[in-house]
């Protein structure tokens, strides 16, 4: 796995990270019915509070939006998935943070296609569940069900410790040496 990360230096753009990830199969079998996420704990609030992660909130949204580009607006679709907090700090965390995926692209005879979609599953766990009762997942089983299973969770209702999964796929094949 091959990760590009990306800032620019325009002052409306100082927000934003670019993160591009590149997969290549090092090994010497076809790999089958891949799936690839993005899985993050999006902890809201200062750490200087003791229990500062159990009033995050998580949401999501997918959805077009016109981007930019040169002089002209070109439509653009993308998800979101962010996180913000309930307010357990006395307002001392405004804002939000979200992770947004752009785009999967596989390569096949050289050119680059769009995948089979823009999202296969968000998945909102919750800190010490087990993952039968909406946790997180703890062994390769369970992380590639989380991963390949096309569930959309609901925006949190409660505020707690949640971490969230972002996930792309299935990729068909993927050849030793792509």
């Amino acid at each position: 796995m091959r990760q590009e990360t990306f800032q620019w230096s325009e002052k409306q753009l100082y927000n934003f990270i670019g993160v591009h990830y590149s997969v290549a199969n090092a090994g010497d079998d076809i790999l089958e019915n891949i799936y690839a996420g993005i899985y993050a704990d999006l902890d809201a609030g200062p750490r200087n509070l003791g229990n500062y992660f159990r009033d995050d909130m998580i949401g999501t949204w997918e959805g077009i939006w016109c981007a930019r580009v040169g002089e002209a607006s070109i439509p653009v679709r993308f998800s979101v998935v962010y996180s913000y907090d309930a307010d357990g700090d006395g307002g001392r965390t405004p804002g939000y943070f979200g992770l947004v995926l752009l785009g999967s692209w596989t390569q096949t005879t050289g050119d680059l296609v769009p995948a089979a979609g823009p999202l296969n599953a968000v998945r909102i766990f919750t800190g010490l569940l087990p993952f039968g009762r909406g946790g997180e997942p703890v062994n390769d089983f369970e992380r590639y069900s989380a991963l390949s299973d096309a569930t959309m969770d609901a925006n949190t209702a409660e505020p707690n410790d949640y971490k969230v999964l972002m996930s792309v796929g299935p990729f068909a094949q993927l050849m030793p040496g792509a």
